[in-house]
Order: C-alpha cells, then sequence, then structure tokens
C-alpha cells in the first residue's frame, strides 16, 4: 500500500535518526521522506560512534540544524571545528567526555546563533593553561563536573552560568548581565576566588556556593553589598559562615543546612530579609532556638537539630513547617493563616505548645512522650485552631486527662496513651475515636450523648486517615 507523503512525513516524525538512516534505504519515496529538514534540526548523536567524513556530510547536507548533541562520542571536539562552518544556525550544543582545548571554544565565535553550551565530564584546555570561553550571543553556560586549571569566562550577554562539581583553582568572569551562578562542590576555588568572580556580577539574582567549605562570613558581606538583587542563595554545608551581620534584603529562597557556624544570633540577619519565602535550616548542630516575625515566610525546614529547643514562627501565609529529629525541642509556638497541617512526630521533649492557626486541619503529635494534660486547651474552642478536624496524639505517655471541648474536631486518635484514665469530649461532629491500647482508661464521657456519628468502638490508626 503506497502511503502519502505527509503521512510518511506523520510516521517519520516518531523515528529517532538510526532508524530514519535505515528507513530512508527502502525506497526512493522513503529516503526523500527521511532527508526532510524537519527530522535534522536536532542531530542527538549521544555515546554514538560516527566517523569524521559522515558528521561533516550530514552538517553539510543540512545547515538549519539548530541543536547538536555530542555528549560521549569520541573525538568530538574535532568534528565541531572540522564542520563548524556548516553550524551557523546552532543554538544548542551539548558536549561530554573526552578533552575540549582552547581551539575549540574559538571555533564556537563561528557560531553567532549559539546561546546555550552545555559540556560535561571533560577535561578543559592543556592543563597547564587558562581556558577562555569568549562569546557574544551565549546565554546560558554548563561546565559540570570538568577538570580545568584556570577558567575564564567573558560572555556579555550570559544569563546563567554553572561551574558545578568542575575542579579548578581559578575561575575569572567577565559576565555583566549574569543572573544565575552555580559553584556548587567546586572544592579547589578558595574564598578570595568566589568572592572575586561573585562580586564581578551586580545583577546576580541567584547564587548556589553550597559546598565550598573556604566560603566566609566576609565573603558573603561583600556580595550582599555588590549584588544588591540576590534573591537565592544556597549556602549549605559551608562550616566557616555564622551569616551574622550579612544583610540581603532582597532574598526571597535562603538555605544553610549543615552549617556548622549558625546559632540562635544568625537569626538577626535572617530577619533583616524581610520578604523571605523559603528557610532551609537543617542539620545545623549549634542552633538552639529561631525566632523569626517575617511576613512572607511560606515555608521552612528543620531536621536533625540537636540542641535546638525552641521556635517561634509568626507569618500570615506559613503553610509548611517540617520538624524532624529535634530531641532537645521543648517549646513551639506558631502565629500563621495559612497552615492547614502540622506534624510534630517523635519530639519527645516537647511540653509547651501555642498555636494561633486558624486554618489548621491536620495535626499530628504522635509519639511526644513530654505533652501534659495541658495540651487540650490548644485544641479546644478558644484555643486558636477552630477549624481543626483531625487530631492524632497517640503514644503521648503524658497524658492522664483528656478533656476536649471542640466544635469542628471529627478525627481523634489517642492509641497508645496508657497513662490515660480519664477522657471527655464535648465535640458535636466527632466521627471517629481511636483508643486502642489505652489500658488504664476508667472513665469516658461523650457529650452529646445520643450523637449517632460518635463512633466509639476501638479502631485501628489506619481507619483514621481512610476517613
Amino acid at each position: 500500500m503506497d502511503l502519502s507523503d505527509d503521512l510518511l512525513h506523520l510516521i517519520f516524525s516518531f523515528l529517532c535518526q538510526k532508524d530514519l538512516c535505515r528507513a530512508g534505504a527502502a525506497c526512493k519515496q522513503w529516503q526523500s521522506a527521511s532527508m526532510h529538514e524537519d527530522f535534522w534540526k536536532y542531530l542527538k548523536f549521544e555515546n554514538t560512534r560516527i566517523s569524521l567524513q559522515n558528521f561533516v556530510n550530514i552538517c553539510h547536507r543540512y545547515q538549519n540544524v539548530t541543536n547538536l548533541n555530542l555528549s560521549g562520542v569520541l573525538s568530538a571536539e574535532s568534528l565541531v571545528i572540522e564542520a563548524i562552518t556548516f553550524l551557523r544556525h546552532l543554538k544548542t550544543l551539548i558536549m561530554g567526555k573526552g578533552q575540549l582545548g582552547e581551539t575549540f571554544f574559538q571555533a564556537l565565535a563561528e557560531c553567532p546563533l549559539l546561546n546555550t553550551l552545555t559540556v560535561s565530564d571533560a577535561s578543559l584546555g592543556s592543563g597547564i593553561q587558562e581556558v577562555t570561553v569568549n562569546h557574544d550571543g551565549l546565554r546560558e553556560l554548563q561546565i559540570v563536573k570538568c577538570r580545568a586549571l584556570r577558567v575564564s569566562i567573558r560572555c556579555h550577554q550570559l544569563r546563567i552560568l554553572s561551574l558545578r562539581r568542575t575542579g579548578m583553582a581559578h575561575v575569572s568572569l567577565n559576565c555583566p548581565q549574569l543572573l544565575e551562578l552555580d559553584f556548587q562542590s567546586c572544592h579547589k576555588l578558595s574564598d578570595t576566588a568566589i568572592r572575586q568572580a561573585a562580586t564581578a556580577c551586580p545583577l546576580l539574582a541567584s547564587l548556589d556556593m553550597s559546598s565550598c567549605s573556604c566560603v566566609t562570613d566576609e565573603t558573603l558581606r561583600e556580595i550582599a553589598n555588590a549584588c544588591q538583587n540576590l534573591s537565592v542563595l544556597d549556602a549549605s554545608n559551608c562550616p566557616n559562615i555564622s551569616f551574622e551581620s550579612v544583610k540581603l534584603p532582597m532574598l526571597v529562597d535562603l538555605r544553610l543546612s549543615s552549617c556548622e557556624g549558625i546559632t540562635s544570633a544568625s537569626m538577626g540577619a535572617v530577619c533583616f530579609s524581610r520578604i523571605l519565602e523559603a528557610l532551609q535550616l537543617d542539620n545545623c548542630s549549634l542552633l538552639t532556638s529561631v525566632s523569626l516575625d517575617l511576613p512572607h515566610l511560606k515555608n521552612i525546614s528543620l531536621v536533625h537539630l540537636r540542641k535546638f529547643a525552641d521556635l517561634n514562627l509568626r507569618s500570615p501565609v506559613l503553610s509548611y513547617i517540617k520538624v524532624s529529629r529535634c530531641s532537645a525541642l521543648r517549646c513551639v509556638t506558631i502565629t500563621s493563616n495559612a497552615l492547614k497541617k502540622l506534624v510534630l512526630q517523635k519530639q519527645e521533649s516537647l511540653c509547651n505548645l501555642s498555636l494561633q492557626c486558624h486554618n489548621l486541619i491536620d495535626v499530628d503529635l504522635s509519639d511526644c512522650e513530654s505533652l501534659t494534660n495541658e495540651i487540650c486547651k490548644v485544641f479546644s474552642d478558644g484555643g486558636g485552631c477552630p477549624m481543626l478536624r483531625s487530631l492524632i496524639l497517640d503514644n503521648c505517655e503524658s497524658l492522664s486527662v483528656v478533656e476536649l471541648n471542640n466544635s469542628s474536631l471529627v478525627n481523634l486518635s489517642l492509641a497508645g496513651c496508657r497513662s490515660m484514665t480519664f477522657l471527655k469530649l464535648a465535640c458535636p461532629k466527632l466521627q471517629v475515636v481511636i483508643l486502642d491500647g489505652c489500658d488504664h482508661l476508667e472513665r469516658a464521657s461523650f457529650c452529646p450523648a445520643n450523637q449517632p456519628y460518635v463512633l466509639r468502638k476501638m479502631y485501628n490508626r489506619d481507619s483514621l486517615h481512610k476517613r
């Protein structure tokens, strides 16, 4: 059956270039259809063996190529250099593995439309000379997991630069339009080199210097002064910073995980970032307390803080709080109109909880062994959680008398509260009560007593979640 050219074109659009070549050998119609330039604007030769002559012939035949992927191709540098005169419409180039010398980067000037260059897992230069990337049209440059002695980047239109995991002793930047800079895990870069590179980019909005162990507070302060539009900063795993006296008023996203120098005194500088929306403070071993009043803060993460004892958060838009493995945490105070779910599981030292969260629906305080009977006031009417529907207090072994007066509560779990002897519930909407393992319960009171939707049977915990 003969296929129309349009139908054949549609079918061939689903084939990779290897299969197109095979299909083109079938007949003249298929050969003509397989050679349509629509199929050859994106040349994907990743991890493919291709001879120099074949590559040059393809580039000569299809000179409208816009995307070229040569990652993992042997002698990819030679292929590009030999075919560069046919790649004048190239916009995106991906290279990976092998050696890329100065000649390769100089040849890129023959591609005036090139705006994105990605190089990964490659050796740059000869190992004794500086590698220079100089291109007037380049907008995004990714040099990832590469090896070089010195790198100089002079791209006046560059917006995004990543040097992640690249082993280099020095980097020089002349990129006045740069907005995003990534130095993650550049272990060989000195504090001075990072400082000079970042401060040379006055429009910088996003900076990732995580796992650059040499970075100091002095560098952060100079970057703050030079890059006043900085809105995203990742300084995680930088043991020498305390963040004190660092003023970043435009900061929106701040990550300081595993920074050994972060203490409660650091929170003063954090408070200076009044429009901050996201904060990450995981594994900051010296942090003992966090007190923040930030009107735009939406989420915060506090994980594995061994000395952390006091949390006080006030933000009308706070919607996500992650607190985990904070064994010393005793006091939590939260004020938010956006928070709907709060999980504080296994906080065995937690004994004081204050909530003013008018849209809070679900609370899980499982295994908080130090919670006392006073917790009932927090979750009763007038306690600050008027929309509460689900409350889990499983294995809170210090609870002995539980009295709840809540007009919105639907689900309540007290499984494993072995010290509880008295239970009084005045919750007209209550449908599920879980009392598994409450072996010492002597008296229970439900009001109203004739409420048909109150289920007093011993449901397992799964049934609460299902409902």
